[in-house]
């Protein structure tokens, strides 16, 4: 069931970020905000690589939640991390068909690889590549000579 929540005003509104949380000990927890970040794109990661495609909906309310994680529990800690992670492009979203209901597509997510976050010092591919010199001319020279 999907309920419309009306928003307070933005400034009566603590930062879901800047709350703290009351641990086991009675003492607060801080939220470590880089972690759950890397928890979430860790978990969307893995159930990407084993469906055709991530539906944000279905991803938010079940997945997460039974992942383990203390954030996951809560929808609007969810919720926020999604999309804070979208307007940081860390996530990508889309349309795609719903298989059970046609007329109403579903908001796919995925995990934009592109982002400098997840690119490495030294690309896949060209670590340790060093080119060779070989005899003769330019291999651009040869082929164009064949073209003419």
């Amino acid at each position: 069931m999907i309920r419309f929540v009306a928003v307070e005003d933005a400034h009566e509104q603590q930062d879901w970020r800047e709350s703290s949380t009351l641990g086991r000990d009675g003492k607060a927890d801080v939220f470590d905000f880089e972690t759950t970040t890397g928890q979430l794109l860790d978990a969307l990661q893995q159930v990407e690589s084993k469906r055709p495609f991530v539906g944000l909906k279905w991803f938010r309310d079940q997945f997460l939640p039974a992942c383990g994680h203390a954030w996951a529990g809560d929808p609007r800690t969810s919720g926020a991390l999604l999309r804070h992670a979208t307007e940081q492009r860390l996530i990508l979203t889309s349309r795609a068909p719903n298989p059970y209901q046609p007329h109403h597509p579903v908001t796919a997510i995925r995990v934009n690889r592109r982002h400098p976050r997840f690119q490495s010092a030294t690309p896949k591919g060209r670590a340790g590549f060093t080119p060779v010199r070989i005899r003769g001319g330019a291999i651009s020279d040869t082929v164009l000579g064949d073209r003419r």
